[in-house]
């Protein structure tokens, strides 16, 4: 169909017609791509004869998009027009750049930024172009495409716009050819829209739906601009064959969103030269077909956050599902749905190398790849050498599988690694589910005691750090957890106290002693604790603030920096730490004149700020 369409572009721009052409297509149908890499590329690249003359047409590409005013219309035509020039006969001083703001229509062409500052060959060049346009009265060789016909701003009538171009027609007796959707003209404007169309386009065709081998060839020639593997990138290609013939409909905008998206995915990839080249690869070929899915599936407005897909996550375990069987119904996402309906269900072919994790579902919501996660799933999915505790894990999982004897073995290796500190709590959390719920099924085979287990998951946690910590507390706020002993989310709580505690203690350190702010700054001090409270009642701290210029000065400049997390707490201890450090200033102690103005600086500070934390 598409080629009918460059016929009849050949054919009107051949003709007589004094009127637009018009190519009229939906959005996402590529309408764009084809004018711009199939009609353009193809009128520059043809020599015409006449009257013994070798010419060509020159094209002259215009998007209305966004188009504030008949003016602002009028300057990018002008400008496309010079810039167009410029390749035609060539502006080595790039004159035509400088003086296009300039310039009103080239049929009222005036250069008011012609001054004594110009060198003689940049006049010379002004006068070039002046001369060309003004004794060039011929611009039918010139061939204006206006694009976006429907995206102009709300204040532009199709009443300037269609005068614009019958300006353009009548004076010029150039060819315009006008790129729209109609359907998405606005209500206000698609009365005006019929009644001007037939006055200034002659003839009309619609661009057909043949998107897949336009989106073919944009992702075919991005890919070939990449550093992959001959087998990677043929993977690939047979890939996105698959993929346009399980879409129902194929949206340009959408596939160079993807390989947007996948091209980020790629340079921090090969920022991994330490990883084999089977896991490179392995992680193109996932991120090339996951990333795919996920962003039609955003771009369909059914990814919201990582959550609409959790469900499809690598290692995510939902106990509501073990005692079920494994095609039961359960409630899912419209996102999932949507997976599982277009691709997951008619794609069989390439479902092995899917793999939606929340690294690949942040890059396509956010921007922003976090590559050691992803190189982590990738490691669990393809690469994976099975050790004790993941066997153990994953026989409980499919214990529905096993045998009564088979069972009981599974469940005393597991209680085995319990006991061992060096478990992972993350694993001790989630064969404690198992447990739980065997024993409430009456299917725990071994005679140990739930809230002993229980007992040793408390240790654990009591020696965790920041990161297994908020990994643990992100897992237990899911829905299947909510059975946890009260007990447990306490002990998660105490250990994050303790990690608080020990984070304001490391900061206020870090003052005193010259450096300003190095303790961590992803977690929030200051929760539980006063800044100043471990000021006042810590002699230590006291004490060298007190005998360091440097550390009152840290002192006063992290007052604003440091975020706190509760300030009225914060506004009690502030007004004793004024007091405690008047009366040492007031008191008889031998303060130097720079001491002592540092500390008076501090509490005016300290006065001044506790008004933001009001």
């Amino acid at each position: 169909m598409n080629n009918d369409i460059l016929e009849a572009v050949n054919a009107y721009l051949d003709s007589k017609d004094e009127l637009a052409f018009q190519i009229n297509g939906e959005w996402g149908t590529g309408k764009t791509y084809f004018i711009q890499n199939k009609i353009i590329s193809g009128i520059k690249d043809t020599n015409l004869e006449s009257n013994n003359t070798c010419y060509k047409r020159i094209p002259v590409y215009v998007s209305l998009n966004g188009i504030n005013s008949i003016e602002e219309l009028e300057t990018k035509i002008n400008r496309g027009v010079l810039a167009a020039y410029k390749v035609e006969i060539g502006d080595p001083n790039n004159i035509s750049g400088k003086i296009g703001a300039g310039f009103e229509f080239i049929s009222k062409l005036k250069i008011p930024f012609f001054n004594s500052d110009f060198s003689e060959e940049t006049r010379q060049s002004i006068n070039a172009i002046r001369d060309h346009f003004l004794e060039n009265d011929d611009f039918s060789n010139y061939i204006i495409f206006l694009d976006d016909l429907e995206r102009i701003a709300p204040k532009v009538s199709m009443e300037e716009v269609f005068g614009c171009i019958a300006d353009l027609q009548n004076k010029w007796q150039c060819k315009v050819i006008i790129i729209s959707d109609e359907n998405h003209i606005s209500d206000a404007k698609q009365l005006a829209f019929r009644k001007l169309k037939e006055k200034v386009i002659n003839k009309s065709v619609q661009f057909g739906s043949e998107s897949i081998e336009v989106a073919t060839n944009l992702i075919n020639m991005q890919l070939k601009e990449l550093k992959l593997d001959k087998d990677v990138l043929e993977w690939m290609l047979d890939k996105t064959q698959i993929l346009f013939e399980k879409s129902k409909n194929i949206n340009l905008r959408t596939i160079k969103s993807f390989m947007s998206t996948f091209c980020q995915f790629y340079d921090v990839v090969e920022t991994q030269q330490d990883k084999t080249k089977s896991v490179q690869n392995q992680c193109l070929k996932s991120g090339f077909l996951s990333l795919y899915v996920l962003t039609e599936t955003f771009k369909k407005g059914l990814l919201h956050d990582v959550n609409s897909v959790k469900q499809l996550f690598p290692g995510v375990i939902n106990t509501n599902d073990l005692f079920r069987d494994s095609d039961a119904s359960q409630e899912e996402s419209d996102a999932i749905k949507f997976i599982k309906e277009n691709y997951e269900s008619r794609a069989q072919s390439f479902t092995h190398d899917l793999i939606y994790d929340e690294a690949l579902t942040n890059l396509v919501l956010h921007g922003n790849l976090n590559i050691q996660d992803f190189l982590g799933d990738i490691n669990a999915r393809f690469f994976r050498e099975w050790d004790e505790a993941d066997r153990i894990s994953n026989e409980l999982h499919n214990f529905r599988q096993l045998t009564d004897i088979e069972l009981k073995r599974c469940q005393l290796e597991a209680w085995q690694l319990v006991s061992d500190i060096k478990t992972k709590a993350r694993w001790m959390l989630e064969t404690y589910t198992y447990f739980k719920l065997f024993k409430e099924n009456n299917i725990l085979l071994i005679d140990i005691s739930v809230d002993e287990f229980q007992n040793y998951l408390v240790k654990k946690i009591d020696i965790l750090g920041w990161t297994d910590l908020d990994f643990l507390e992100t897992v237990i706020k899911s829905p299947e957890f909510n059975y946890l002993d009260t007990s447990l989310r306490q002990s998660i709580n105490s250990r994050r106290k303790t990690l608080q505690k020990q984070n304001d203690k490391e900061i206020i350190q870090d003052l005193l002693s010259g450096n300003f702010y190095g303790a961590d700054s992803d977690v929030v001090p200051f929760q539980t604790e006063s800044f100043f409270e471990l000021l006042i009642v810590n002699n230590d701290y006291w004490d060298k603030l007190l005998q360091s210029n440097v550390a009152i000065q840290n002192v006063e400049k992290c007052l604003s920096s440091i975020p706190r997390g509760n300030k009225v707490n914060e506004l009690k201890f502030a007004n004793q730490f004024i007091g405690k450090v008047n009366d040492f200033v007031r008191g008889d102690n031998n303060l130097g004149r720079i001491q002592a103005f540092n500390l008076n600086e501090l509490t005016r500070k300290i006065n001044d700020i506790k008004y933001m934390w009001r």
